[in-house]
């Protein structure tokens, strides 16, 4: 599995758990780092591996890896809420 489509899925699986309502993107990012262990600070890799494992979502390393790099756009070893939603549930332009 690549990248794209471990991000289509777990997509899928993070809007298959939600409730409507407002707030949604956050209540997605707020479930997802709960399930992961993050902290405030964001989630760290092996607190991402553990989200995705939590949604049944088991990857390569090296995807996991990538798919981590890829989420974590200000390279300080931490997703934070708005490059998690950015990537995942494409609520903003990356480059905004």
């Amino acid at each position: 599995m690549t990248a794209d489509q471990a991000v289509l899925i777990l997509r899928k699986k993070i809007g298959l758990r939600l409730k409507g309502g407002p707030h949604g993107l956050m209540r997605c990012w707020m479930q997802f780092r709960e399930r992961a262990g993050g902290s405030k600070e964001g989630i760290t890799y092996d607190e991402f591996v553990r989200g995705l494992k939590n949604y049944d979502l088991i990857l390569d390393d090296a995807v996991s890896s990538e798919l981590f790099d890829r989420m974590d756009t200000s390279g300080d070893g931490y997703i934070q809420i708005r490059e998690f939603i950015d990537n995942v549930m494409g609520r903003w332009p990356s480059d905004t």
